[in-house]
């Protein structure tokens, strides 16, 4: 919902662009945690400048290397492949 009532939505392309751009910054989160021993509190920043730039090939190695986790390191779900549907952001 935007400040002034009015709703926003994605194109069906759109959303599996943002659910990829999730994915992949909170693969990015769990891959600074638990491989380079970053703590929970200070992923964020460096997720945010990779999470766009990752390419698929390095998101599956990244996926493959952390055993398919399903959530982030702040408990948050990591959305699967399959799952890159539309869906309300606040679920997110």
């Amino acid at each position: 919902m935007a400040e002034d009532g009015v709703s926003l939505h994605l194109s069906r392309l759109g959303w599996k662009r943002a659910m990829e751009i999730v994915r992949n910054h909170r693969l990015w989160e769990l891959y600074l945690t638990n491989e380079a021993d970053y703590a929970e509190d200070h992923v964020h920043e460096d997720a945010e400048k990779i999470e766009h730039i990752l390419e698929p090939g390095i998101v599956r190695q990244l996926e493959q290397h952390l055993d398919f986790p399903e959530l982030d390191p702040h408990g948050k779900p990591i959305p699967q492949p399959t799952h890159l549907v539309a869906q309300p952001l606040a679920t997110l």
